[in-house]
């Protein structure tokens, strides 16, 4: 039977190849309209040991002339315009490469969605299959098969010294956030994450065992609470800013990671933590969840203007209570 993945996994490979090709190109032509109007500036100072790069521009020289002729003793602009028409050429390839990526991204999406209905199709029919007493049993093997990713970032409020108010200048600011983000990986990486590190600038964490998910979220409340806390007494008064998302795989870290942090860019809500809606359909697999997922809304998630990704996103709510507790 053939794999339904092999023909997304076909046109991925095909694109992404397209994709490199257009970006090497891009920088190359760049750099060669760089380099273009570099040697025609020089060459308006006559500069003698130039003449060594002539072989650079002989064929796209040739071409030019036969289309732009220089009159009179003024200056020549064959090498400028071989700059200008490299920095078009080179933008349409930029312009190629952002649409490919685009399509890449949609590709993936698609793929995930596909892996995701995959697993939910496996585990009914488990499910079906399964007698009871070893039904709880398949559920956790399947959850397992999930990661989950945690991008976390300090919101610096305010700072006040001995005399009154500090202004938050992006200096300060950042150094106050290494110091949160030193504490937040001393008080969250003690149960040995996959993988741990920053993106742009906000920490992320990486678990592989998808099960371990509910006492995770448990220890991020005390966890939150102590730093705030610790952080005020040098009067530094701070907010987080969080999201917690499921991957099938690692090679989707860094794509998550990047819709990841466009949620934080939103600003819904301080120490609340934002789920994807893949969260969600992997967390609804699990067995004796502890907390309850709140619909939120529709967010558009594309940092293309002209593309809409609109994705729901949800919020966190104690079962047991029946109230929010991050």
């Amino acid at each position: 039977m053939k794999n339904p993945r092999a023909g997304i996994y076909s046109k991925i490979k095909k694109y992404s190849t397209i994709k490199n090709i257009a970006t090497i190109l891009n920088r190359v032509l760049f750099s060669y309209a760089f380099i273009s109007f570099l040697f025609w500036f020089l060459n308006c100072f006559e500069i003698d040991w130039l003449y060594h790069f002539n072989a650079l521009f002989a064929i796209p020289y040739a071409i030019v002339k036969n289309f732009y002729v220089p009159h009179g003793v003024g200056v020549d602009f064959t090498v400028a315009i071989i700059g200008g028409l490299a920095l078009m050429i080179g933008f349409f390839f930029e312009l190629l490469s952002n649409n490919l990526q685009q399509v890449l991204n949609d590709l993936q999406d698609e793929e995930e969605q596909m892996i995701m209905r995959m697993r939910r199709n496996k585990a009914q029919q488990k499910k079906r299959q399964a007698s009871p007493h070893v039904m709880g049993a398949y559920y956790g093997e399947n959850i397992q098969d999930s990661n989950f990713v945690f991008l976390v970032t300090a919101n610096i409020l305010r700072l006040r010294g001995k005399k009154g108010e500090i202004d938050l200048t992006f200096q300060n600011v950042e150094l106050w956030k290494q110091r949160v983000n030193k504490r937040l990986i001393d008080n969250i990486s003690y149960s040995k994450p996959m993988q741990k590190g920053f993106y742009k600038n906000n920490l992320f964490i990486a678990y592989k065992d998808f099960s371990y998910v509910d006492d995770f979220i448990m220890h991020l409340r005390p966890t939150f609470d102590s730093i705030v806390n610790e952080f005020s007494k040098y009067g530094v008064t701070l907010s987080f800013s969080c999201v917690l998302s499921s991957i099938p795989e690692i090679i989707y870290l860094e794509k998550e990671l990047d819709c990841m942090d466009t949620i934080i860019s939103l600003e819904l809500e301080s120490d609340n933590v934002i789920l994807t809606g893949r969260f969600k359909s992997v967390y609804d697999t699990k067995t004796n969840k502890k907390y309850l997922l709140k619909y939120k809304g529709d967010y558009n998630l594309s940092k293309n203007l002209t593309i809409s990704n609109r994705q729901p996103l949800y919020v966190l709510k104690e079962k047991i209570r029946r109230e929010e507790i991050i």
